[in-house]
């Protein structure tokens, strides 16, 4: 009898993990980076933490993009800031209340994102994304998902996992 209890408890807690996943399917947080809007998948979203002067530690022979780290909770966390990612001229104003960082998980690596200002959650349906146009293959290949046309106007879908691991795929292949 307890054989059985502990397949249904397995069985249960799969449905409940299939379950909280379509929960989150087409669900975006949506965020500003130098007044443009983005999106990330809310299933990649820990938590989002606020951010000062002292809360990121520079370390030294990082990638630029990488801003330093962040000891949450006796947890070190890489902090990305997505604007340096995408060569963006901005500049982080810590000084400004709703700059923050966005702690996600990408295949068991937990990171955070440094962003202007955490808008919403929003459901977009696969039928409301579309691809990026093909002017720049190289960036809309490695970062953009999608673009995501919603009542309030479009919203580039980001790749959380190409944000943090593109350095080791191929930036210069050949693309026809």
């Amino acid at each position: 009898m307890a054989k059985a209890q502990k397949e249904d408890e397995k069985m249960a807690q799969k449905t409940m993990i299939n379950l909280e996943q379509t929960a989150q399917k087409g669900k975006f947080l949506t965020f500003c980076i130098a007044n443009q809007e983005y999106g990330i998948e809310i299933e990649n979203i820990l938590e989002i933490i606020v951010i000062d002067e002292q809360t990121i530690i520079p370390m030294p022979e990082m990638p630029e993009h990488v801003r330093g780290i962040v000891n949450l909770r006796g947890s070190i966390i890489p902090v990305v800031d997505i604007s340096h990612r995408f060569k963006m001229d901005h500049k982080m104003n810590t000084q400004h209340n709703n700059t923050c960082i966005i702690i996600v998980d990408v295949n068991s690596t937990t990171a955070g994102f440094i962003v202007d200002e955490v808008q919403e959650v929003l459901d977009i349906k696969d039928e409301s994304i579309s691809m990026p146009p093909q002017i720049n293959r190289s960036f809309h290949e490695h970062f953009i998902k999608g673009i995501g046309k919603t009542e309030s106007g479009m919203k580039l879908l980001l790749d959380c996992e190409k944000l943090l691991y593109a350095d080791s795929l191929d930036m210069t292949k050949e693309t026809a």
